[in-house]
Parts: C-alpha cells; sequence; structure tokens
C-alpha cells in the first residue's frame, strides 16, 4: 500500500486501525527520533502490537549468531517475544545462541539466585523452540550490565514499558540502553 499524508505518523495509524492490523513493524535510525517524538506519540495511536527495528543499512538476520534477551521478570511480553524469537530461531540456516539475561541485586543469597535461575530456564524453554543459554548477573547497574552483553550479542530483544492502554512510552532503562548500545535492536510491546 502507498499512501500520502501530511502527517505520516496519523496516517500509520489510521491504516493500523482501519486495517485492523495485528502487529505494525516500524523503523528508526536515531536514539534522539524515538523520546518523546512523534514516534512515541505514534505508539500511543496504535492498539497493536508493536515492533520496532533499529539496524545499521545493509544489516540482515543472516548475519546473527547471538541474541540477547534481557528479562526483568514482570510477563508482559512473553507471548509477543514468544512468537518473535520462534519465528526467528525457525527461518535461520545456522543456530542461533538466544540468550536470556536476568539482572539480580548484590545482596540475593545463592538461593535465591537459584530460584531466579530455574524460573527464567522454565521462561526461556517456553518461549523458544532451540535450548536457550540463562545468563542470571548480580549487579546494581542495570543498563551497564545490559551493554556489556549487548557488546558480545548480534541482536539485542527488549520490551517498551506500558503505563496504561494508550501509553507506550520508551522508559529511562530503554531509552538508555539504547544510547549505550550500537547492535541492531528490536523493541515489542504487546497491545493492551
Amino acid at each position: 500500500m502507498t499512501t500520502i499524508s501530511p502527517d505520516p505518523f496519523l496516517e500509520i495509524s489510521r491504516i493500523a486501525r482501519d486495517y485492523r492490523c495485528a502487529s505494525v513493524l516500524l523503523g528508526f535510525s536515531k536514539v534522539k527520533q524515538i523520546q518523546g517524538g512523534n514516534l512515541e506519540r505514534l505508539l500511543n495511536l496504535i492498539d497493536s502490537d508493536i515492533v520496532i527495528l533499529r539496524a545499521p543499512p545493509g544489516w540482515t538476520m543472516r548475519s546473527v549468531t547471538q541474541i540477547l534477551v534481557p528479562v526483568a521478570g514482570k510477563g508482559s511480553h512473553d507471548e509477543l517475544r514468544s512468537r518473535l524469537l520462534s519465528s526467528l530461531d525457525r527461518n535461520r540456516r545456522t543456530s542461533c545462541n538466544i540468550v536470556f539475561l536476568r539482572i539480580l541485586p548484590e545482596q540475593f543469597s545463592a538461593e535465591e539466585v537459584e530460584r531466579e535461575r530455574s524460573a527464567l530456564e522454565i521462561l526461556a524453554r517456553d518461549e523458544v523452540p532451540s535450548i536457550p543459554i540463562i545468563r542470571i548477573q548480580k549487579s546494581t547497574r542495570i543498563v551497564p550490565t545490559i551493554a556489556q552483553f549487548a557488546q558480545e550479542s548480534d541482536l539485542l530483544v527488549l520490551g517498551l514499558q506500558r503505563f496504561g492502554r494508550h501509553r507506550k512510552l520508551f522508559g529511562q532503562i530503554t531509552f538508555e540502553i539504547l544510547q549505550q548500545t550500537d547492535c541492531p535492536t528490536i523493541l515489542i510491546s504487546h497491545r493492551g
């Protein structure tokens, strides 16, 4: 479909609504384009699942050998993330490592860490058909820790915070992660 509009963001939301799109895929290249701008305004207008890709020119999924999936444990993106990761894993010609990362407070005991590891392993095995890699990291510095793991990855998958039905926002942590990483990133927001 090709359409012309003086406000492309309103037009995208109209098309998504009129055609009852289950998902909308968007792209951006610069971090400064997202927080509080037109892209965030568009996210607030769309009731569909949203997937946003940040990738450099010429990047393809064929080059991905490791996917990093930081998980905070809130569970709001599990279904959408599972569909995305299963699709990425299934459509590859070569194997791909999918790394699930959970960052825990440093004061967690060994028993608490093991409980979190077990829970993350169950969640990861439910979400991907291949055998996931589980990483538990104790740290008070969430963003630098994720950025460090992202340096070893070819793709980063992040969930967008949702503060209500029409308030899909780039939270501060997500925004800082995007600022401190340069690897291709997929952001997901499950419709409310």
